[in-house]
């Protein structure tokens, strides 16, 4: 303010000529012009420091953090993979040179891109899989009676453990030994085996 006082009388001190724009018009517009400057500099001087790295949208959890490996167990398929993520059986298989309409083999490790995904979100998608599918198999054969444990005898196997038990899927007897290397049984080891209602009825 102290600039458009200065400047006024200055303005007033001036001969006026017919051509030019007329004196209180002239201070007006310069006034207004100090005026707009001034109100301009005082925003500028209050804005906050906007730091450049909040316009940026954090990555989405799983984003960028590479291809996560994945063992492939009984029952699972790159079809079930690509539905947990939201993405195409055709993409796993691009990422690992397989055919995605080719047989894989269970223990076969496989990448994938989890996208937004995280692994635990991952894991939890296909532990909840793996529950539905084992609910279902128990509930067709009357549920469970009771959980056995069983000591490995010489030249006994986990096939014929389960055969022996009521011809039980590998992947159940795996979903009751989740610790056991069920592949490598030495004599004396415990196995866990679920009896069903079915077999125990058909014994009797």
């Amino acid at each position: 303010m102290r600039v458009v006082l200065l400047i006024i009388p200055a303005l007033l001190a001036l001969p006026a000529c017919s051509d030019d724009v007329p004196l209180a018009d002239a201070v007006t517009s310069i006034t207004d012009d100090v005026a707009i400057e001034l109100a301009t500099t005082e925003v500028a001087m209050e804005m906050p420091v906007f730091d450049v790295s909040d316009a940026v949208d954090a990555p989405a959890p799983g984003a960028d953090a590479g291809p996560f490996e994945v063992k492939m167990r009984s029952g699972e398929s790159l079809a079930l993979y690509a539905r947990w993520i939201g993405t195409v059986p055709e993409k796993i298989a691009a990422l690992n040179g397989l055919n995605p309409y080719g047989q894989l083999k269970v223990g076969q490790t496989l990448k994938v891109d989890l996208g937004a995904l995280t692994p635990t979100q991952f894991d939890e998608r296909r532990m909840a899989y793996r529950k539905g599918r084992l609910a279902k198999y128990l509930s067709k054969r009357g549920g469970v009676h009771k959980v056995i444990d069983h000591s490995v005898r010489k030249g006994e196997t986990v096939l014929g453990i389960a055969r022996r038990h009521g011809r039980l899927p590998l992947w159940v007897m795996r979903h009751y030994n989740p610790k056991r290397d069920l592949d490598q049984l030495s004599i004396g080891d415990t196995v866990r085996v679920p009896l069903t209602n079915d077999r125990v009825t058909a014994r009797r």
